[in-house]
């Protein structure tokens, strides 16, 4: 059994920026009040499926003995009726009739850059933050752009026990994961200051493998050339861009290094949160 639930993405915050657990659906807070009478949760999947209403699902308890408190989030805290989910993808792509202002792109865009900063240590940040797990809130033609979620998907240990079978699961260098996951965010500020998914460009078509079908390195390669071109749609976006998708930063790509997450703020989540605020209403 495999549960996906979608996981709000925090807010941005300044730095020193802190990794933290992220409220969602079902709403993940740190809490250290007194639990004697919550349940601690051992199997996420099996207790997400139970259908009992309460004001508190129980808590998981981490590694360093914290308790992270599992409460459902009612329909009333996002202040609307009946909701329904939609993608980035399909915003992106215009098949639900809605789009985007800049502005509103803009600001799901420094959403996800500081959620990448913030949740990049924990279980709650799916392996690849890409446009198909991106979620938002939406009643008839608005969207809730600043309360995005991310899909992730939680197996359950109980009724899929590992495969003695199963090949050995290859631990990628820090550096590589670091550089892979501000690729991916890179590829999602371009898909956002154009409105459009990078399988739209046509450049693109040069990237393809000889079949004619794209490979793992199609997007990436892509992007390397989109970013050259940012100048010409936004200037304020171009350094931004870049810096994420050439992973250009004089310290060390580690995730686990503080100076390398004070360096991509300084010159990611920080510029954008400049841009939005020239949106600001006086």
């Amino acid at each position: 059994m495999e549960v996906s639930i979608p996981i709000r993405l925090p807010v941005p915050q300044t730095p020193p920026v802190q990794p933290q657990c992220a409220p969602s659906q079902a709403e993940v807070k740190i809490d250290n009040a007194n639990t004697d009478n919550e349940v601690e949760i051992k199997d996420l999947c099996l207790r997400l499926s139970t259908k009992e209403l309460c004001h508190c699902l129980g808590y998981i308890c981490d590694e360093k003995q914290r308790h992270h408190m599992l409460r459902p989030a009612h329909v009333d805290e996002l202040r609307v009726g009946d909701f329904s989910y939609i993608s980035l993808a399909s915003l992106l792509q215009g098949q639900s009739g809605i789009r985007l202002t800049r502005h509103e792109r803009y600001k799901v865009a420094s959403i996800l850059a500081s959620s990448l900063l913030q949740l990049q240590s924990t279980p709650w940040l799916a392996e690849r933050m890409e446009k198909n797990n991106i979620f938002f809130c939406r009643q008839d033609n608005r969207v809730f752009v600043d309360r995005p979620y991310i899909r992730h998907s939680f197996p359950s240990l109980k009724s899929c026990p590992p495969c003695s079978n199963a090949p050995a699961q290859i631990s990628l260098p820090p550096r590589f994961i670091a550089r892979s996951s501000l690729s991916n965010l890179g590829i999602l500020l371009l898909e956002l200051c154009y409105g459009q998914p990078i399988e739209n460009q046509d450049f693109r078509n040069i990237h393809l493998g000889p079949d004619g079908k794209p490979h793992n390195s199609t997007n990436y390669l892509t992007a390397l050339d989109w970013a050259e071109m940012v100048c010409e749609e936004d200037p304020a976006l171009e350094h931004i861009v870049k810096r994420c998708v050439f992973c250009m930063f004089e310290e060390k790509a580690d995730l686990e290094n503080k100076r390398f997450i004070q360096a991509v703020y300084v010159s990611v989540v920080e510029p954008l949160e400049k841009i939005i605020a020239k949106w600001a209403v006086p």
